[in-house]
């Protein structure tokens, strides 16, 4: 297949994808502007929390295995190993199921002995309870980005899930019943663990009617456990400065203070999917272009993507920053003049787009050192920045610090691409 061609495909699957996401953020920002409606700014900074830490630490409770299905499942399915590509859906959905399961059973245990507040405590527990499943969907969802079943996960994500926390909020506010933190944080997990194990039972059914060439099994286990162990710290430390900087911003000011950060960043829905779209479709194409041991047509592809999503970025915060007085105020009162908090959170959001495809190459190709290296040097900064800044400057300063610092790894990033490209694991 042409590069040319692979980009007509791939911009059409993204568009498909975009429009999906872009149904499924209408529906989470009514759903978001309901819940902060409903509740008071303190519940809603619990809830907030407890969802921000959930994906923060998803990827590291999933040990990394949706980004190695992402990298080695194109590779069995376009060689027709099918066998494979069953034995490590089996593999990855038991060993995170394990890991995760594990992780949120001992932070439980450590947290009953300390002294937590009340708060503090529903916190934990929601991300105790929910963090195993949202790690599951973590390993689904690159699993289906790696076999090319796009809509699958987003529609049940993000359309399926949102109309059911939507429908239970409406009948709670009907009946009169009070949405508090707990029942907010209790409806989202369970509507977590419903589509997780709903997308379980579909992926499985339909890779049992696949068929293929069976490869020997001997080995395979150890060398995807090696795969993982690579990938760990690099998709850990990538996922998480996506969400570090509103960790750490409800870590060093009032639940309120985070929820006004939390509402300007979610104002920048948009801007996010527009990113999230192409993110979820081109790593597929780099990873078949690999598989066909072309890494001069895996970089260019790349570059043709990341044109492409700092483009449609940037038209999504032009259109959001027009409108964000407007959107601003659906969330309250409380929120009403924070719009040039959202004008430099887009400044940042703008930068991150220009790093999103080079992370998605170099994860393909198995440059997971120079990754590691780029994203604990970014996290540092973050943290640093934000330690430093917070306290001083409140969400203005947070905002300008995590634009700052994603500029500097989109510039890092950049510099790596212009290196030749080895293909490595």
């Amino acid at each position: 297949m042409s590069c040319a061609r692979s980009s007509i495909i791939s911009l059409r699957e993204a568009v498909v994808t975009l429009a999906i996401r872009v149904a499924g953020a209408g529906l989470a920002f009514a759903m978001q502007a309901l819940l902060a409606r409903q509740m008071s700014v303190g519940d809603y900074g619990s809830y907030v929390m407890v969802w921000t830490w959930i994906l923060s630490l998803g990827s590291f409770a999933s040990l990394g295995l949706a980004e190695v299905a992402m990298r080695l499942l194109p590779r069995y399915a376009q060689r027709l190993r099918m066998q494979a590509v069953r034995g490590f859906f089996g593999y990855g959905f038991r060993t995170t199921a394990m890991a995760a399961g594990a992780m949120s059973s001992v932070a439980l245990a450590i947290t009953l002995f300390l002294p937590v507040s009340a708060e503090q405590r529903l916190v934990i527990l929601g991300v105790c309870c929910g963090l195993p499943f949202l790690a599951l969907e973590f390993f689904l969802e690159g699993v289906a980005r790696a076999m090319g079943w796009y809509r699958l996960t987003t529609v049940t994500i993000y359309i399926i899930r949102p109309l059911m926390i939507i429908a239970v909020l409406l009948a709670a506010v009907l009946s009169g019943t009070a949405v508090t933190g707990a029942f907010a944080i209790a409806l989202l997990v369970g509507c977590v663990i419903a589509t997780t194990l709903a997308l379980r039972l579909i992926m499985q059914r339909s890779l049992a009617t696949a068929t293929g060439r069976a490869p020997s099994h001997v080995g395979l286990q150890r060398f995807w456990s090696k795969q993982t162990r690579s990938m760990l710290a690099v998709s850990g430390l990538d996922d998480l400065l996506n969400y570090a900087d509103v960790v750490l911003v409800g870590l060093l000011m009032s639940p309120a203070q985070s929820a006004v950060y939390f509402v300007a960043s979610r104002v920048l829905t948009l801007a996010n999917l527009a990113q999230y779209a192409f993110y979820f479709v081109a790593a597929r194409r780099f990873s078949q272009s690999v598989a066909a041991k072309d890494t001069a047509r895996a970089r260019d592809q790349m570059w043709q993507a990341t044109g492409l999503t700092v483009l449609t970025t940037a038209i999504a915060i032009v259109v959001t920053l027009a409108v964000s007085p407007w959107l601003l105020a659906l969330f309250g009162d409380a929120y009403v003049d924070q719009t040039h908090v959202v004008v430099i959170m887009g400044l940042a959001m703008l930068a991150r787009s220009v790093g999103v495809q080079p992370t998605e190459l170099m994860i393909v190709t198995g440059r997971m050192q120079a990754l590691m290296a780029v994203n604990a040097a970014t996290a540092a900064g973050l943290v640093v920045g934000l330690a430093a800044i917070v306290p001083v400057a409140g969400v203005i300063g947070a905002a300008a610090t995590v634009a700052t610092t994603m500029f500097a790894r989109s510039l890092m990033l950049i510099a790596l691409q212009m290196r030749p490209v080895p293909v490595t694991g």
